[in-house]
């Protein structure tokens, strides 16, 4: 049986810039492997992505490296995208106010 993994590399091998696949793969990965994470992360976002996800995921890398400004960006652009729940909404508007203080 393959893993979610072998699942999403399988498909981006056959759709290289797929925004929704470099996404979960890039979840599956965030814990295990965070810098090959935010690379897929990073690609999904230049894909076009829909889902809020990959700019929450890179917001917080900015906010974590002190680079506020793009931190503020990502948030703007995850908070009015599909996904997440009131909780990651509340984060994103947490790391927003942050990073223009």
């Amino acid at each position: 049986m393959k893993t979610a993994l072998q699942l999403y590399n399988d498909g981006l091998a056959r759709y290289p810039d797929g925004p929704d696949l470099l996404t979960f793969r890039g979840i599956a990965r965030a814990q295990a492997e965070p810098e090959p994470a935010l690379g897929d992360f990073s690609k999904a976002v230049a894909a076009g992505a829909a889902s809020m996800w990959p700019y929450y995921f890179l917001a917080w890398d900015a906010f974590e490296r002190r680079d506020y400004l793009r931190a503020w960006q990502l948030c703007l652009q995850a908070i009015g995208r599909p996904g997440g729940s009131e909780r990651e909404l509340a984060q994103l508007h947490e790391l927003l106010g942050i990073a223009l203080a």
